[in-house]
Protein backbone atom coordinates (compact mmCIF):
# COMPACT_ATOMS: atom_id res chain seq x y z
CA UNK A 1 0.00 0.00 0.00
CA UNK A 2 1.58 3.40 -1.31
CA UNK A 3 0.91 6.77 -0.51
CA UNK A 4 0.00 7.45 -4.53
CA UNK A 5 -2.74 4.61 -4.50
CA UNK A 6 -4.37 6.44 -1.34
CA UNK A 7 -4.01 9.64 -3.24
CA UNK A 8 -5.74 7.77 -6.43
CA UNK A 9 -8.20 6.17 -4.06
CA UNK A 10 -9.23 9.55 -2.54
CA UNK A 11 -9.32 11.70 -5.57
CA UNK A 12 -11.12 9.12 -7.58
CA UNK A 13 -14.03 8.73 -4.45
CA UNK A 14 -14.43 12.86 -4.41
CA UNK A 15 -14.92 12.47 -8.37
CA UNK A 16 -17.00 9.79 -9.01
CA UNK A 17 -15.11 8.64 -12.19
CA UNK A 18 -11.53 7.99 -12.90
CA UNK A 19 -11.62 10.58 -15.63
CA UNK A 20 -12.79 13.48 -13.99
CA UNK A 21 -10.03 12.28 -11.10
CA UNK A 22 -7.17 12.72 -13.97
CA UNK A 23 -8.36 15.76 -15.45
CA UNK A 24 -8.40 17.51 -11.63
CA UNK A 25 -5.06 16.08 -10.99
CA UNK A 26 -3.77 16.52 -14.52
CA UNK A 27 -3.07 12.78 -14.24
CA UNK A 28 -3.74 9.98 -16.58
CA UNK A 29 -7.08 8.16 -16.22
CA UNK A 30 -5.34 4.68 -16.85
CA UNK A 31 -2.67 5.77 -14.22
CA UNK A 32 -5.44 6.36 -11.69
CA UNK A 33 -7.20 3.33 -12.58
CA UNK A 34 -4.26 0.64 -11.91
CA UNK A 35 -3.26 2.69 -8.43
CA UNK A 36 -7.01 1.99 -7.37
CA UNK A 37 -6.45 -1.76 -8.42
CA UNK A 38 -3.43 -2.11 -6.77
CA UNK A 39 -4.63 -1.01 -4.21
CA UNK A 40 -7.93 -2.80 -4.07
CA UNK A 41 -5.54 -6.19 -4.64
CA UNK A 42 -3.31 -5.48 -1.31
CA UNK A 43 -6.39 -4.67 0.67
CA UNK A 44 -8.33 -8.06 -0.97
CA UNK A 45 -11.36 -6.04 -0.61
CA UNK A 46 -13.56 -3.68 -3.81
CA UNK A 47 -13.82 -0.30 -3.44
CA UNK A 48 -15.96 0.76 -5.63
CA UNK A 49 -19.06 -0.16 -7.69
CA UNK A 50 -18.11 0.12 -10.96
CA UNK A 51 -20.71 1.33 -13.74
CA UNK A 52 -19.50 2.20 -17.10
CA UNK A 53 -17.44 5.60 -16.59
CA UNK A 54 -19.52 6.25 -12.71
CA UNK A 55 -17.25 4.74 -9.82
CA UNK A 56 -20.05 3.89 -6.62
CA UNK A 57 -17.75 3.48 -3.20
CA UNK A 58 -18.47 0.43 -1.68
CA UNK A 59 -19.25 -0.32 1.91
CA UNK A 60 -15.52 -1.28 2.85
CA UNK A 61 -14.01 1.73 0.44
CA UNK A 62 -16.64 4.08 2.31
CA UNK A 63 -15.95 2.72 5.61
CA UNK A 64 -12.01 3.21 5.08
CA UNK A 65 -12.17 6.77 2.98
CA UNK A 66 -11.53 8.55 6.46
CA UNK A 67 -8.66 6.68 7.65
CA UNK A 68 -7.05 7.21 3.73
CA UNK A 69 -7.52 10.93 3.93
CA UNK A 70 -6.04 10.98 7.50
CA UNK A 71 -2.97 8.75 6.96
CA UNK A 72 -2.42 10.89 3.27
CA UNK A 73 -2.34 13.88 4.99
CA UNK A 74 -0.16 12.72 7.64
CA UNK A 75 2.51 11.45 5.00
CA UNK A 76 2.44 14.52 3.25
CA UNK A 77 2.79 16.71 6.24
CA UNK A 78 5.58 14.35 7.25
CA UNK A 79 7.57 14.99 3.63
CA UNK A 80 6.67 18.39 4.02
CA UNK A 81 8.91 18.97 7.72
CA UNK A 82 11.43 16.73 6.26
CA UNK A 83 11.77 18.64 2.96
CA UNK A 84 11.77 21.88 5.38
CA UNK A 85 14.51 20.66 7.47
CA UNK A 86 16.66 19.54 4.91
CA UNK A 87 16.44 23.27 3.54
CA UNK A 88 17.19 24.47 7.20
CA UNK A 89 13.57 25.69 8.15
CA UNK A 90 13.74 25.89 11.75
CA UNK A 91 11.01 23.95 13.78
CA UNK A 92 10.44 26.06 15.97
CA UNK A 93 10.95 30.36 15.30
CA UNK A 94 11.06 31.68 18.54
CA UNK A 95 10.33 35.66 18.68
CA UNK A 96 11.00 38.54 20.95
CA UNK A 97 9.49 41.88 19.37
CA UNK A 98 8.65 45.35 20.87
CA UNK A 99 5.63 47.07 19.13
CA UNK A 100 7.29 49.91 17.45
CA UNK A 101 5.34 49.41 13.87
CA UNK A 102 1.79 48.65 14.01
CA UNK A 103 0.29 45.65 14.79
CA UNK A 104 -1.77 45.44 11.63
CA UNK A 105 1.41 45.06 9.92
CA UNK A 106 2.69 42.79 12.70
CA UNK A 107 -0.89 40.03 11.83
CA UNK A 108 -0.48 40.36 8.19
CA UNK A 109 4.04 39.21 8.25
CA UNK A 110 2.67 36.19 11.19
CA UNK A 111 -0.17 35.21 8.50
CA UNK A 112 1.76 35.26 5.65
CA UNK A 113 4.94 33.24 7.46
CA UNK A 114 2.52 30.22 8.46
CA UNK A 115 1.24 30.16 4.95
CA UNK A 116 4.59 29.93 3.87
CA UNK A 117 6.82 27.37 6.34
CA UNK A 118 3.39 25.74 7.22
CA UNK A 119 5.40 23.41 9.33
CA UNK A 120 7.43 25.83 11.60
CA UNK A 121 5.87 26.75 15.05
CA UNK A 122 5.78 29.92 15.73
CA UNK A 123 6.30 31.15 19.17
CA UNK A 124 5.80 35.63 19.96
CA UNK A 125 6.95 37.19 22.98
CA UNK A 126 5.98 41.15 23.05
CA UNK A 127 8.99 42.40 25.17
CA UNK A 128 10.36 45.87 25.13
CA UNK A 129 13.72 46.03 22.60
CA UNK A 130 16.02 46.68 26.09
CA UNK A 131 14.89 43.04 27.18
CA UNK A 132 15.85 41.25 24.03
CA UNK A 133 19.40 41.38 24.78
CA UNK A 134 19.18 39.08 27.81
CA UNK A 135 16.35 36.64 26.17
CA UNK A 136 18.91 35.97 22.87
CA UNK A 137 21.73 35.33 25.50
CA UNK A 138 19.74 32.88 27.41
CA UNK A 139 18.68 31.34 24.29
CA UNK A 140 15.09 32.03 24.96
CA UNK A 141 14.51 33.67 21.68
CA UNK A 142 15.63 32.68 18.49
CA UNK A 143 15.83 36.56 17.25
CA UNK A 144 14.84 39.77 18.30
CA UNK A 145 12.63 42.52 16.48
CA UNK A 146 12.38 46.49 17.74
CA UNK A 147 14.06 49.67 18.10
CA UNK A 148 17.86 49.81 18.51
CA UNK A 149 18.87 51.40 21.94
CA UNK A 150 21.81 52.60 21.39
CA UNK A 151 22.34 53.64 25.36
CA UNK A 152 22.60 49.46 25.73
CA UNK A 153 25.78 47.49 25.18
CA UNK A 154 24.07 44.42 22.67
CA UNK A 155 26.03 41.23 21.71
CA UNK A 156 25.66 39.56 18.51
CA UNK A 157 24.08 40.26 15.15
CA UNK A 158 22.17 42.82 14.22
CA UNK A 159 20.74 44.43 11.45
CA UNK A 160 18.26 47.31 10.11
CA UNK A 161 14.88 46.59 8.85
CA UNK A 162 13.63 50.02 8.50
CA UNK A 163 13.77 53.73 9.64
CA UNK A 164 11.75 56.83 10.41
CA UNK A 165 12.08 59.83 12.66
CA UNK A 166 10.79 59.98 16.42
CA UNK A 167 8.74 62.80 16.79
CA UNK A 168 7.38 64.64 19.90
CA UNK A 169 3.56 64.41 20.31
CA UNK A 170 0.88 65.41 22.99
CA UNK A 171 -3.03 65.35 22.20
CA UNK A 172 -3.91 68.71 19.66
CA UNK A 173 -5.16 70.42 23.22
CA UNK A 174 -2.94 69.83 25.73
CA UNK A 175 -1.16 72.74 26.89
CA UNK A 176 1.92 71.89 24.85
CA UNK A 177 -0.29 72.01 21.92
CA UNK A 178 -0.66 76.19 22.08
CA UNK A 179 3.07 76.74 22.00
CA UNK A 180 5.08 77.65 18.88
CA UNK A 181 8.26 75.77 19.96
CA UNK A 182 8.19 73.31 22.83
CA UNK A 183 11.53 73.67 24.48
CA UNK A 184 13.19 71.52 27.90
CA UNK A 185 11.98 73.95 30.88
CA UNK A 186 8.13 73.46 28.93
CA UNK A 187 8.35 70.08 29.05
CA UNK A 188 9.66 69.85 32.64
CA UNK A 189 6.20 71.08 33.19
CA UNK A 190 4.46 68.69 32.30
CA UNK A 191 4.03 64.73 32.52
CA UNK A 192 5.93 62.88 30.38
CA UNK A 193 4.73 59.17 28.53
CA UNK A 194 7.38 56.76 28.54
CA UNK A 195 8.88 52.92 28.20
CA UNK A 196 8.61 50.91 31.08
CA UNK A 197 11.60 47.98 31.22
CA UNK A 198 13.25 45.47 32.88
CA UNK A 199 17.17 45.40 32.73
CA UNK A 200 18.93 43.36 35.52
CA UNK A 201 16.16 42.76 37.11
CA UNK A 202 15.59 46.51 37.85
CA UNK A 203 12.92 48.50 36.79
CA UNK A 204 13.89 51.34 34.59
CA UNK A 205 12.00 53.75 32.19
CA UNK A 206 13.72 55.24 29.07
CA UNK A 207 12.24 58.96 29.33
CA UNK A 208 13.68 61.90 27.52
CA UNK A 209 16.30 63.36 29.64
CA UNK A 210 15.10 67.03 30.37
CA UNK A 211 17.37 69.55 32.37
CA UNK A 212 21.24 69.62 32.71
CA UNK A 213 21.07 68.91 36.39
CA UNK A 214 19.97 65.90 38.39
CA UNK A 215 17.88 68.05 40.74
CA UNK A 216 15.56 69.55 37.80
CA UNK A 217 15.69 65.85 36.10
CA UNK A 218 14.28 64.47 39.56
CA UNK A 219 11.88 67.46 39.62
CA UNK A 220 9.68 65.70 36.09
CA UNK A 221 6.80 63.52 36.00
CA UNK A 222 6.76 61.08 33.86
CA UNK A 223 4.32 57.08 33.54
CA UNK A 224 6.11 54.68 32.22
CA UNK A 225 4.30 51.90 30.30
CA UNK A 226 5.59 48.94 28.63
CA UNK A 227 4.52 49.14 25.25
CA UNK A 228 4.78 51.97 22.91
CA UNK A 229 0.79 51.63 21.74
CA UNK A 230 0.22 52.19 25.37
CA UNK A 231 2.21 55.14 25.17
CA UNK A 232 0.29 56.02 22.31
CA UNK A 233 -3.11 55.66 24.00
CA UNK A 234 -2.43 57.39 26.96
CA UNK A 235 -0.99 60.52 24.91
CA UNK A 236 -4.50 60.59 22.86
CA UNK A 237 -6.22 60.14 26.53
CA UNK A 238 -4.68 63.71 27.00
CA UNK A 239 -2.44 61.89 30.47
CA UNK A 240 0.94 63.78 28.83
CA UNK A 241 3.53 64.11 25.61
CA UNK A 242 6.02 61.57 24.80
CA UNK A 243 8.77 60.62 21.88
CA UNK A 244 7.12 57.80 19.50
CA UNK A 245 8.52 56.53 15.97
CA UNK A 246 6.51 57.97 13.09
CA UNK A 247 5.50 54.03 12.26
CA UNK A 248 2.46 54.52 15.31
CA UNK A 249 1.24 57.86 14.21
CA UNK A 250 0.18 58.34 11.32
CA UNK A 251 -3.24 57.68 12.06
CA UNK A 252 -3.82 58.97 14.94
CA UNK A 253 -2.16 62.46 13.35
CA UNK A 254 -4.65 61.98 10.23
CA UNK A 255 -8.11 61.65 12.66
CA UNK A 256 -6.34 64.96 14.96
CA UNK A 257 -5.70 62.62 17.77
CA UNK A 258 -2.53 63.49 18.15
CA UNK A 259 -0.40 66.73 17.27
CA UNK A 260 3.15 66.97 16.35
CA UNK A 261 5.37 69.38 18.53
CA UNK A 262 8.14 72.03 17.13
CA UNK A 263 10.90 71.53 19.27
CA UNK A 264 14.80 73.00 19.71
CA UNK A 265 16.05 69.15 20.74
CA UNK A 266 17.80 66.49 18.97
CA UNK A 267 16.37 63.61 18.45
CA UNK A 268 17.77 60.21 17.11
CA UNK A 269 15.97 58.64 14.61
CA UNK A 270 13.82 55.55 15.30
CA UNK A 271 15.91 52.45 14.07
CA UNK A 272 13.92 49.43 13.97
CA UNK A 273 16.71 46.50 13.92
CA UNK A 274 16.69 42.49 13.82
CA UNK A 275 18.58 40.97 16.51
CA UNK A 276 19.79 37.48 16.44
CA UNK A 277 23.20 35.84 18.56
CA UNK A 278 23.11 32.29 16.02
CA UNK A 279 22.60 32.26 12.30
CA UNK A 280 19.16 32.75 10.88
CA UNK A 281 17.51 30.09 9.64
CA UNK A 282 15.15 30.37 6.28
CA UNK A 283 12.23 31.19 7.90
CA UNK A 284 13.71 34.41 10.08
CA UNK A 285 15.44 35.57 6.64
CA UNK A 286 12.19 34.98 5.04
CA UNK A 287 10.50 37.32 7.42
CA UNK A 288 13.14 40.09 8.13
CA UNK A 289 12.44 40.75 3.89
CA UNK A 290 8.85 40.84 4.49
CA UNK A 291 9.09 43.74 6.86
CA UNK A 292 11.93 44.99 4.98
CA UNK A 293 9.11 45.59 1.84
CA UNK A 294 6.33 46.54 4.42
CA UNK A 295 7.95 49.62 6.04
Amino acid sequence: MRTDQIRAFIRAAEHGSFAAAARASASRRSTLSAAVQALEDDLQITLFHRSGNRLQLSAAGEAILPDCQRLLHSAERIARRCEQMNQGVERTLRIARDDAIAEAIWRQALHALQQQFSETAIEVYLVPAQEHNALLKQHVVDIGFGLRQPQLHHDGEYATIASTDNLLVCHPTHPLAELPEARMSDLMQHRQICLAYMNHGKLLHSGLQLGTEQSERNQTTYTALTSYELIRDAIIAKHGWGVLPAFLLAEGIANAQLQTLKHDIELPPAVFQVRYEHPPGRASVWLQQYLRQRL
